[in-house]
C-alpha cells in the first residue's frame, strides 16, 4: 500500500512541479510528512538528497558545453561560505570578551 502511495505522490508532484514551475519539494516534503509518517528532518533530508544527482549532472553539462565559469563558481562559494563563519568568530570573540 505504501508503494502505490509513495509512486502516487512521485508521479502527482512531478506533474504539478512541471505544470506550476514550484520545485518538487514543496510537494514532495509534505506527502512524505503527512502521507508516510516521515519527521520533518528526514523529509526534507529525502527531497534535498533526490536534488543532488539532478544537480551534479546538470552542473557536469554545463561545464562541457563551456557555459560555466568554474573559477568565478568556486570564488562565489567560498566567499558564501566564509562570511557567516568569519562572523561567528567574531562574535564568539566578542561574547568571550565580556
Amino acid at each position: 500500500m505504501i508503494d502505490v502511495v509513495i509512486v502516487i505522490a512521485g508521479l502527482a508532484g512531478g506533474l504539478l512541479a512541471g505544470l506550476f514551475g514550484v520545485g518538487g519539494g514543496v510537494i514532495f516534503v509534505p506527502v512524505l510528512v503527512l502521507g508516510l509518517g516521515l519527521t520533518q528532518l528526514h523529509a526534507e533530508a529525502a527531497s534535498l538528497l533526490a536534488i543532488l544527482p539532478t544537480a551534479v549532472i546538470g552542473t557536469w553539462r554545463q561545464i562541457r558545453f563551456g557555459n560555466t565559469d568554474v573559477r568565478a563558481a568556486l570564488v562565489i562559494g567560498v566567499e558564501i561560505g566564509r562570511a557567516p563563519s568569519e562572523l561567528q568568530s567574531h562574535l564568539n570573540l566578542v561574547c568571550r570578551l565580556l
